[in-house]
């Protein structure tokens, strides 16, 4: 059963825990400070009051915000300040720029974030995904992490990593949905597709593996050694 925080459970989050829990999952709200109309709701639709955000954070799988648009970007900071490993699902009607700054990812804590997040997806842009043999660093820094991996189709993908096996090629939006709660539902399968997507990049994948093939195809591999750290 997939645990999910709810943040609030107005009118319109109400609904949505109301057909969380239809559904079959376990749907957590978080009533410190909340006002008795939000209580009486969340009470209609067997929602669970765990109390406090820190609480909700530390106890849900998947967490969905549904609260005033002028809220949603404080309301993310305080999610995120808590270090919450799952998913964070905005459901909030924001703007663009609202939602880039909602899902970025500061660079110096970007590796922290995959590693702890349960399953991580690798959406690559077409420029890259259709052309055989051409990538970008994403597969490979979220394989690094030992993160699970779930990927759009990628053309070559199968060149650096096994699918099934080291990471899962979804193709849809729908599907990847599917894969996201099989893999939260089985922690072991997650955490074993990390681990051996891991040990491939460390096998096939690091910064001097590609300096050594760099080195071979302009014919200077067997007279430059290429040392780790140097």
């Amino acid at each position: 059963m997939t645990t999910i925080g709810l943040l609030h459970p107005g009118e319109m989050g109400a609904a949505v825990g109301a057909s969380a829990r239809a559904d079959g999952a376990r749907v957590l709200w978080a009533g410190e400070g909340r006002g008795a109309a939000t209580r009486a709701r969340a009470a209609a639709v067997g929602l669970e009051d765990v109390g406090t955000l820190d609480e909700l954070a530390r106890r849900s799988e998947l967490i969905v915000s549904v609260c005033p648009p002028d809220a949603a970007l404080d309301l993310a900071r305080a999610v995120a300040e808590r270090r919450f490993a799952g998913l964070y699902l905005d459901a909030n009607a924001v703007a663009p720029g609202t939602a880039r700054e909602i899902g970025d990812v500061p660079f110096n804590v970007f590796s922290r974030a995959i590693s702890e997040a349960r399953v991580n997806l690798n959406i690559t842009r077409r420029a890259h995904a259709t052309v055989p043999g051409s990538s970008t660093a994403r597969p490979f820094e979220l394989a690094m992490a030992g993160a699970a991996v779930v990927s759009n189709p990628y053309e070559g993908i199968e060149r650096w990593f096994e699918p099934g096996r080291e990471l899962l090629v979804v193709g849809s939006a729908d599907e990847a949905v599917e894969v996201y709660r099989e893999l939260l539902d089985d922690p072991a399968r997650a955490e074993e597709l990390g681990r051996a997507a891991r040990e491939r990049a460390l096998d096939e994948h690091t910064y001097v593996h590609r300096a050594r093939r760099l080195l071979e195809l302009i014919g200077l591999g067997a007279r430059t050694p290429v040392v780790a750290g140097g």
